[in-house]
């Protein structure tokens, strides 16, 4: 059995029985579920099975939606809002008086 589907089929049982016991919130099971769909439909694509690599890709984006916006991506979101302030337009002339 190929690795990728081994481990994506581990990290989908772990988002699973994560949520059914209750010690993992909706939004991670969802992020957790898109990393496992994502190795799974790599995986199908390189063995050719092209409908099921389809299938699983567009799992693993609806379950990556869902995690974004369920609060998985809010570290994520503060780190580009430190870089964009970083990249933030400063005048470094002195004014002129008038």
């Amino acid at each position: 059995m190929p690795l990728l589907i081994v481990i994506g089929g581990g990290l989908l049982a772990c988002a699973v029985a994560g949520r059914l016991t209750g010690r993992i919130a909706p939004h991670t099971t969802a992020g957790l579920a898109g990393l496992a769909n994502s190795l799974i439909s790599i995986q199908s694509i390189r063995e050719g099975l092209w409908l099921t690599g389809l299938f699983n890709g567009a799992v693993c984006a609806f379950c990556l939606y869902v995690w974004w916006h369920g609060g998985g991506g809010d570290g994520t979101r503060r780190r580009l809002r430190q870089l964009r302030r970083s990249f933030k337009a400063v005048r470094r002339t002195a004014p002129t008086s008038a």
